[in-house]
């Protein structure tokens, strides 16, 4: 069974402000919601099955994250967050050119 993106969000929520150091890395992130929700099951089944797991896929979890961090202030960590919008600009020039 597919999830449901509000259960995505929820959960985000949770590891967001229960575990600190998810609020700096995705990758952090996505290792913890892996250890909290799809237990039993390898990084690799969740990259590669996460359809017919029903798991979210990766980008929506940090789909979620970016979502929680522009609504509660308190989930941002200001040094990640002037590092991601110097990445952003940096970005936008590749784009761009």
């Amino acid at each position: 069974m597919k999830k449901n993106i509000k259960d995505t969000h929820i959960q985000v929520e949770y590891i967001l402000r229960n575990v600190p150091e998810t609020r700096k890395d995705d990758f952090v992130l996505i290792s913890v919601f892996k250890d909290f929700f799809f237990k039993g099951y390898t990084m690799e089944q969740c990259m590669l099955s996460h359809n017919e797991l029903g798991f979210p896929s990766f980008e929506t979890i940090t789909r979620c994250r970016r979502k929680l961090q522009a609504q509660y202030e308190e989930l941002v960590n200001s040094e990640i967050q002037e590092l991601r919008k110097e990445q952003e600009t940096n970005f936008k020039e590749y784009a761009l050119s």
